[in-house]
């Protein structure tokens, strides 16, 4: 969250008291959005670890996430490449650094895997993707939890994609391009869509009002 007490707050709200201890905090490092929720959940005492995922940019918000580590005595390391962890016999779960030029692991993401259903959590910003790099692949999995509104998925098939509503203008993707369809039975019309504009033939419209 963007509040520091917001990630305290949603583990009190989603656990019991009993299961409120955070074994591995894991923060993904596509940008800081996470580092503010990450040092309210350090100061709250309830995490053990912390492992960033993959290496962190030189935003002073890092090391003020380390120092906090340090000052409650929490270990933190930085996780690279892929790393596997054993829950139980037949769950594991995968932390993948991801790597930037990849568009099918372009970013940090995480798999859990249980026997044969799997589930992949990825936290990719759309600003890791531009018209130079190719559309991002979603991983294969059953259930696809994108922990981000915009990040620009192609077409998922076979999978449950799931991703928050937007909150604010600047995780709304607008639609843009051309688009071609019927107003009526032999009377086409092209709309062009851009960030500030919808373009359409006068001579497909009528005027009804004003």
């Amino acid at each position: 969250g963007s509040a520091r007490a917001d990630l305290a707050d949603f583990v009190d709200r989603s656990t019991l008291p009993w299961h409120r201890q955070v074994d591995l905090l894991v923060v993904p490092t596509s940008d800081t959005a996470d580092v503010a929720g990450a040092i309210g959940l350090i100061q709250h005492g309830t995490v053990r670890a912390v492992a960033l995922l993959a290496s962190p940019d030189d935003d002073p918000a890092w090391a003020l996430l380390r120092d906090e580590a340090t000052r409650h005595h929490v270990p933190l390391t930085v996780l690279t490449g892929r790393q596997q962890i054993a829950l139980a016999p037949g769950s594991t779960l995968v932390l993948d650094a991801g790597i930037a030029d990849d568009p099918s692991r372009p970013g940090p993401m995480a798999v859990l895997e249980d026997g044969t259903a799997s589930v992949v959590f990825t936290d990719w910003p759309a600003s890791l993707f531009s018209a130079n790099v190719p559309p991002v692949t979603p991983p294969p999995g059953h259930v696809l939890v994108s922990l981000r509104p915009d990040t620009p998925f192609g077409t998922v098939h076979n999978q449950v994609l799931l991703r928050p509503e937007p909150t604010s203008t600047a995780t709304v993707r607008p639609a843009a391009g051309t688009y071609v369809g019927d107003v009526a039975p032999g009377r086409p019309i092209t709309l062009t869509l851009s960030r500030d504009q919808i373009r359409a033939p006068v001579g497909a419209l009528k005027r009804v009002a004003g």
